[in-house]
């Protein structure tokens, strides 16, 4: 670090490292020494605007860590699923790091990063803005202040906008899950950081339903074009391309967001060009997006208190809005003011926090982008790592959360050939083989369908991929695989004593075989009337049981519309509409 303030690098010259580096020469906290952006254009103007050495210039961020360490510290700003070899080349060089959020796109890279900069002691910070702006400080004093009391319940929403939804997630560089990440954790990951700052400790549950409901080939309008400029319907259409970025022409605020991300050129025929050929152009209805649309997250703490978080592309983009209640009082808040009502009063007032409006990215995100960077900056400049709020190993802990969810939403992508077959024909055989107060279990059934749904589609993490499908195999039917005989797990339930396994039933009599000669069926089960049969009749079961027959049928492999299990089963999360696995449990008697 010199007299003139702390030595900055940029990897990434995007939207969100520009305004990030603007604001740390704007205070003179900083100096902007080097910068690494694969854009030429993008390049180029950052280093003209920051008055950058043509030697310092590079074209990607591994030319600038070859360079060594010529700076105090980085902005690491470049697209999401390159967070973690950056960072990690940088920690190890020395730098104190800001990383723009996410931590990373899987937690295997966010357990790696954390490791990286904890065993280079470099201070570090993740964008997770939230946190950093008067209106979050202000809500953390009057909890702490005990203004609540005991803080029960939580809701958070999260309104995307439809225009931003269409902008940044159907044509934009966050629509592809395989080359950026899921939307709740692209998008929302601070505000699960900040949900987590308010209740001051983890979850120990979590649970999660999403799907992509609109966005889709089969939701466009009859006579809708591939692209906006040659559509009939644009003029109606609420996602209409050349209505949201030509309006955009000639307000400073908007052309630097959401403008820029498209073109440089902010004059009619460039914007024009670029729509006629690039994504930002595309109809929305074209299928080259899979992130969902919307989505619920539901929460549960040790002391019994619960969260439930939403986002959603349809609504305009507002500021995010959050009701707290606690035993003592309760609290609506809008971004900027807290309305507060004492129930040991009966009064209500409101606190004006003073916070800037505006929650997108021109806007500063209502001041938190400022206030990040410069508590960023006066850490490094004291050494103090203590002047931040965060750190790696809270931010990993918020990332962790997001995994989590990630393991149930994706239920709805299963192939439905080799994955939603097994969990169904699994979920049927153990309605069938237990008795009914068993047939509630929630939580084998959510073990059930992730072991499934991570065994088939986490390829990109294997070595937790092995283990996944160990779990997996002991859940779904096989021949050769034994369980309790269901007289004994009767007896548990009235007892309370352990179930004896060393008097194991196969299971392969529950579709008709002989269960004292241990021989597989001849004969497939057969087929039954009932709710869906036509969809899966292949996975119906029949259980003789104590002169009882008790009929299982399998529905749900294809676009049900619907993903549940009727009865008694509880519910599983997906894609509604999409391909995903719905379970109709028929009981009959004779």
């Amino acid at each position: 670090m010199t007299l003139d303030g702390v030595r900055l690098v940029v990897a990434g010259a995007g939207l969100r490292g520009l305004g990030y580096a603007r604001r740390a020469t704007e205070t003179g906290r900083a100096r902007v020494v080097a910068v690494a952006e694969p854009d030429p254009g993008r390049r180029e103007r950052f280093a003209a605007e920051f008055g950058i050495a043509a030697d310092r210039v590079y074209a990607g961020w591994s030319d600038l860590a070859a360079a060594g360490r010529i700076g105090d510290a980085v902005i690491v700003a470049t697209q999401d699923r390159m967070h973690a070899d950056p960072t990690v080349a940088f920690a190890q060089l020395g730098y104190h790091i800001l990383l723009e959020k996410p931590m990373a796109t899987t937690e295997e890279d966010a357990v790696r990063i954390t490791q990286a900069v904890e065993e280079a002691g470099a201070i570090f910070g993740v964008c997770h803005v939230m946190r950093y702006t008067r209106y979050s400080a202000a809500l953390k004093k009057l909890l702490d202040d005990g203004a609540l009391g005991r803080l029960v319940s939580v809701q958070h929403l999260e309104p995307i906008g439809w225009w931003h939804f269409a902008h940044s997630f159907v044509r934009g560089n966050w629509s592809d899950s395989t080359t950026s990440g899921p939307l709740l954790l692209t998008k929302s990951c601070h505000d699960i950081d900040w949900l987590l700052y308010l209740f001051g400790t983890a979850p120990t549950r979590v649970s999660s339903f999403g799907g992509l409901s609109h966005f889709r080939p089969d939701q466009r309008p009859e006579g809708a074009t591939d692209t906006c400029l040659t559509c009939p319907v644009e003029p109606t259409c609420p996602y209409s391309a050349p209505r949201l970025y030509l309006s955009c022409l000639g307000d400073a605020d908007r052309e630097l967001w959401p403008l820029s991300a498209v073109t440089a050129d902010h004059t009619l025929e460039g914007v024009a060009a670029v729509l006629r050929t690039g994504p930002y152009g595309r109809c929305v209805y074209a299928g080259t997006n899979d992130v969902v649309d919307h989505q619920v997250v539901a929460m549960s703490f040790a002391d019994g208190a619960t969260c439930s978080f939403t986002l959603t592309a349809f609504t305009p983009l507002a500021e995010r809005k959050t009701r707290l209640f606690g035993t003592h009082g309760s609290i609506d808040g809008d971004g900027t003011l807290l309305h507060v009502t004492d129930f040991r009063t009966g009064g209500t007032y409101t606190v004006d926090t003073g916070a800037p409006a505006g929650s997108t990215a021109a806007d500063g995100h209502s001041g938190g982008d400022a206030a990040i960077t410069d508590a960023f900056l006066a850490a490094v400049a004291a050494g103090d790592p203590s002047l931040l709020p965060s750190n790696a190993r809270r931010s990993l802990l918020s990332h962790q959360v997001d995994e989590q969810r990630l393991d149930t939403v994706q239920i709805g992508r299963l192939d439905r050939e080799r994955g939603l077959a097994l969990v169904a024909q699994k979920l049927a055989v153990r309605a069938v083989a237990a008795p009914r107060r068993l047939q509630v279990q929630p939580r084998a059934l959510h073990a059930t369908v992730r072991h499934a749904v991570l065994a088939q589609r986490l390829p990109h993490r294997p070595h937790r991929l092995a283990r996944h499908r160990e779990r997996l195999g002991r859940h779904l039917l096989d021949p050769h695989h034994l369980e309790p005989d269901p007289h004994q797990v009767r007896h548990r339930l009235h007892t309370g004593r352990p179930v004896r396994r060393d008097t194991p039933r196969p299971l392969h009599h529950l579709h008709g075989a002989d269960p004292t000669r241990n021989r597989p069926p001849t004969a497939a089960p057969p087929e039954l009337p009932g709710r869906g049969r036509e969809a899966a009749g292949r996975h119906q079961v029949v259980v003789d049981e104590r002169g009882r027959d008790r009929r299982v049928s399998t529905v749900g492999f294809g676009n049900t519309g619907e993903e549940r299990l009727d009865g008694r089963l509880g519910e599983v999360g997906g894609e509604a509409g999409g391909a995903g696995v719905c379970v109709h449990v028929v009981e009959r008697e004779r």
